[in-house]
């Protein structure tokens, strides 16, 4: 909640726009009453401290009378009753078109009012405007007197009998305003609480009234609240409030002068839609290669957009954001949506709008902007902040229901990010997350991923080179897909215990490199699959030095290429799984145990030897002595359809054992 501020009333010098007879406004001649004249003093204004504005251009509010301005004039004659008519502003002086009765020889009751929300009708009766509500405008009844056909109306002596609450938020923006414990000027009660008003052009908006102790506003665009306030004590009569309510635009601040410069790729126009203004200023078309300075005494930079497809119409088709100056840091806010519909974003579709790279290699930008878009397109965030080595967390990713590619490689190359947003997707897409936090080498620990279904690459590279990564997720995925956890941990030395992986049926390469190079993970998990595919534990646990229990094995029918180099350099384990099956396949076994050093027991129980490749090399470099047990009818020796001794069967040196 934003700090509301309190400025006391200023004085105002009254100064009427006529001193004299011969320079009064119009000259009215009604039947019976003679010449009428009518002489209104400056208008008084509300004060303020200049400073108060942090949206845009300062500013006090109205200090003087505009053109078209009204007052309502009352006139009441004995002979002829009340008559009311409005007086207008032309700049110079006031104006009616109606002619008040009265006799020559009475005088009669005059008052006025200064009140925008009210108008006369043609009988004369004051009624509010359509749409209009007591508290929306001002309401300030004048000091009147008449004399000699000269009618007085005096702002001057006038003291307000309520506050004033600015709101400052952007141009001719519709604001949804609910009050409590809220009485509007003009009104003895509290009011129903509910406004619907918009930003004048200098991007204010008023109530006026009195808020209790404990009474509350809030600021809404649609059904998202932008902004709120408690008063702790009632508002003071004569004194002005003001509360800054921010649009969620993209907003860039930065310390020091800094430029922004917008680069397209591939076939993608900057769409014309695309706006910015610098320190609350205008708001111009961003066009592609013109550097925008901001940042220090120059101010924020803010952009908006009413483009359907946001920056990139594809993957190879898009814009992208360069800072000028990478040692001068850029803090980056506000809603993605509002590039895609700034005054509908809360509700705007964005089943189409992709932001692929928008802010890829931004090296000095801090944080990021809201992503809370539920529906996705494809590769909407794809490489969205690739290299953005000084980000530091990551924006709220909220969809339960992804897209392909959205958010491929979206923090890739981001060092010093320490905090992965949660994600809550339970219906995943093809590569989805693929190289999502890859080379991200200050996280430590992994979002949940609570999806039971896979799709194909959806996890692939997630975690690749994420050297201080110490915890994975859970994965109670129990449907896979082809390439579904390949090189998922990549090279994750710190990660000490390895998730469940509880699918019984396997698809292509679903493992492939999952653990490679995870130096320190001393446990295997469990893998109960019975169903296996081609390369599916292919590389899995390659290089993981303290492993030293493997996990059990239990299929006994194989796919080429399906536990290709599994254990490949896991110098710490000690035995192997018993490997069931009787009937080997392509490069099933290839280099399994490669560079075992300590592995001393082995239990292979196949029959059927013959497939190419499939014991080549599994198990050079073992332990120099060991057990090896084997399938009671296979045979030790040279001959086709016999185990050899050696790297490429049954390591020498080693006892043999038939079961």
């Amino acid at each position: 909640m934003r700090k509301i501020f309190q400025y006391i009333l200023m004085t105002v010098a009254m100064v009427a726009t006529a001193s004299c007879s011969n320079e009064l406004d119009e000259v009215l001649q009604p039947a019976g009453n003679g010449n009428l004249q009518f002489v209104v003093s400056d208008f008084p204004a509300f004060g303020e401290s200049p400073d108060t504005r942090v949206i845009g251009t300062q500013d006090v509010g109205k200090t003087a009378w505009d053109i078209d301005d009204q007052i309502i004039v009352t006139l009441t004659s004995k002979k002829f009753g009340a008559q009311s008519a409005v007086l207008t502003y032309n700049g110079t002086s006031w104006s009616t078109a109606v002619s008040f009765l009265y006799l020559d020889n009475e005088t009669p009751a005059v008052s006025a009012i200064y009140a925008p929300c009210y108008e006369v009708t043609e009988d004369g009766v004051m009624k509010l405007k359509s749409g209009m509500q007591l508290g929306m405008t001002e309401y300030i009844p004048a000091d009147c007197s008449i004399a000699n056909d000269a009618i007085s109306i005096n702002f001057a002596g006038v003291k307000r009998t309520y506050s004033r609450l600015r709101i400052a938020a952007d141009a001719g923006q519709k604001l949804a305003v609910t009050t409590t414990g809220f009485t509007p000027a003009g009104a003895t009660k509290v009011a129903t609480g509910s406004y619907t008003i918009t930003a004048d052009k200098k991007g204010n908006a008023y109530l006026y009234g009195v808020f209790a102790k404990g009474a509350t506003v809030s600021v809404c665009n649609g059904n998202v609240e932008m902004e709120s306030h408690s008063f702790t004590n009632a508002t003071e009569e004569r004194v002005s409030y003001a509360l800054d309510v921010p649009w969620p635009y993209l907003t860039f601040t930065a310390s020091a002068a800094q430029t922004m410069t917008i680069k397209t790729y591939g076939s993608y126009v900057l769409d014309e839609s695309m706006q910015y203004s610098v320190n609350g200023g205008e708001w111009a078309q961003l066009t592609a290669k013109t550097a925008i300075t901001f940042g220090g005494d120059n101010g924020t930079l803010r952009l908006r957009g009413k483009s359907a497809n946001g920056t990139a119409t594809s993957e190879s088709s898009y814009a992208q954001v360069f800072f000028g100056d990478n040692n001068v840091q850029v803090a980056c806010s506000g809603d993605i949506r509002t590039l895609v519909d700034y005054e509908n974003y809360a509700t705007v579709s964005t089943a189409k709008a992709r932001f692929c790279s928008l802010f890829e290699s931004c090296k000095s930008m801090t944080s990021a902007p809201e992503l809370p878009a539920t529906t996705l397109a494809k590769s909407c965030y794809e490489y969205m902040f690739y290299s953005c080595t000084s980000l530091t967390v990551a924006p709220e990713l909220p969809a339960t229901i992804l897209a392909v590619n959205c958010y491929r490689g979206m923090f890739y190359n981001c060092t010093n990010l320490t905090t992965a947003p949660e994600l809550p997707a339970t219906t995943l897409a093809n590569d989805c997350y693929e190289s999502m936090f890859r080379l991200c080498t200050s996280l430590t620990v992994a979002p949940e991923l609570p999806a039971t279904t896979l799709a194909e690459s959806c996890y692939e590279c997630m975690f690749y080179d994420c050297t201080k990564l110490t915890t994975a997720p859970e994965l109670p995925a129990t449907t896979l897909a082809d390439f579904c956890y390949r090189f998922m941990f990549w090279n994750c030395p710190n990660l000490t215990v390895a998730p469940e992986l509880p699918a019984t049926t396997l698809a292509e390469s679903c493992y492939e490199y999952m653990f490679y190079n995870c130096t320190n993970l001393t446990t295997a998990p469990e893998l109960p699959a019975t169903t296996l595919a081609e390369s599916c534990y292919e590389y899995m646990f390659y290089n993981c030095t303290n492993l030293t229990t493997a996990p059990k094995l239990p299929a006994t029918t194989l796919f080429a290429n399906c536990y290709y180099e599994m254990f490949r350099g896991c110098t710490s384990l000690t035995a192997a799984p018993e490997l069931p099956a009787a009937t080997l396949v392509n490069r099933c076994y290839y280099r399994m145990f490669y560079g075992c050093t300590n592995l001393s027991n082995i239990t292979m129980l196949a029959t059927d030897i013959s497939a190419y490749y499939c014991l080549k090399d599994w198990v050079s470099g073992v332990a120099s002595s060991g057990t090896f047990t084997k399938a009671a009818n296979l045979i030790q020796g040279s001959e086709t359809g016999q185990i050899p001794t050696g790297t490429s069967g049954i390591p020498e040196g080693w006892t043999v054992v038939n079961k």
